[in-house]
């Protein structure tokens, strides 16, 4: 029998090493992203699509949280629980960084002036001054309390950039004993053209994982069908293996998908069995 799934905990050390990652990238891209916006006068995280998607914005909040996405891929360790927390602390924090580095810049200005304004004061100003160009022709004028709305949208921009960093790394399969992720060593397609042939061999698989037996499951899933599409397949089985390259365990994952379009495939809820093992397997075509 299949033992317990137990999660193995992630590593303080390498979660540490790669927050610094994220909190360099972060600073090093509220530096460039002030720098453009200084010496061009044009602010590359405000850049929308169809005035409502704050395209530059998510690419801006990416490029914050991008230390977080290299360095996992090179400690190769399972993301900690800080991670969604600091990956948006990351973004929402090199959106701040922004506007409190052209503070400065404005600060300094007003200071040969003999004139002095708060960071609240000059955040308030900056936003109620916001102006939309449309194509690089025709500019609106200051969009006032509006402006916070845009404003709001650049923030959610940001956000929504840490945030798919964070998602892409937990869709990741990790190892459950020792928590490093796991290499794709192959997938096995299976199409039939009798329905009844594919759920008979999904019963078998499904009993013989029960019992332990991966490698009977597997030889049962190559034996049927072909890894070829027929025209009328309505439902497709999946083996596909990972293994771990640090301890050497094997997941075996088998599932049944139905189309979404022309070559998207979506897997059924509830038709996906997952096993491990500690000797080597492979799959064939």
């Amino acid at each position: 029998m299949t033992e317990p799934w137990k999660t193995a905990p992630s590593s303080p050390l390498a979660d540490a090493l790669v927050c610094a990652c994220g909190l360099i990238t972060s600073l090093l891209t509220g530096i460039l992203l002030w720098s453009i916006t200084i010496n061009s006068h044009f602010a590359l995280q405000k850049l929308t699509l169809w005035f409502v998607i704050p395209a530059g914005a998510f690419l801006s909040g990416w490029a914050a949280a991008s230390g977080y996405y290299f360095a996992y891929q090179m400690y190769q360790r399972r993301p900690g629980r800080l991670l969604l927390p600091s990956v948006l602390a990351a973004s929402i924090g090199t959106f701040l960084l922004i506007y409190y580095l052209i503070y400065l810049s404005f600060r300094s200005a007003l200071a040969g002036l003999g004139a002095e304004m708060s960071f609240p004061a000059f955040l308030d100003l900056a936003i109620r001054s916001t102006t939309l160009s449309i194509q690089g022709i025709l500019k609106t004028g200051q969009l006032g309390y509006f402006g916070y709305l845009t404003t709001l949208l650049e923030l959610l921009g940001f956000t929504a950039g840490g945030f798919a960093v964070c998602v892409y790394l937990r869709s990741k399969l990790y190892c459950d004993r020792c928590s490093w992720r796991m290499k794709h060593q192959g997938q096995q397609l299976r199409y039939t053209l009798h329905l009844e042939e594919l759920m008979a061999m999904a019963l078998d698989v499904t009993a013989a994982v029960k019992q332990g037996d991966i490698a009977r499951a597997i030889e049962r899933h190559t034996a049927v069908g072909s890894f070829a599409r027929y025209k009328n397949s309505s439902i497709r089985s999946v083996c596909v293996v990972h293994s771990c390259r640090h301890c050497g365990r094997h997941i075996v994952a088998f599932s049944l998908q139905r189309p979404g379009g022309e070559e998207t495939w979506f897997p059924i809820p509830g038709a996906t069995l997952l096993a491990r093992l500690d000797s080597p397997i492979h799959i064939s075509r």
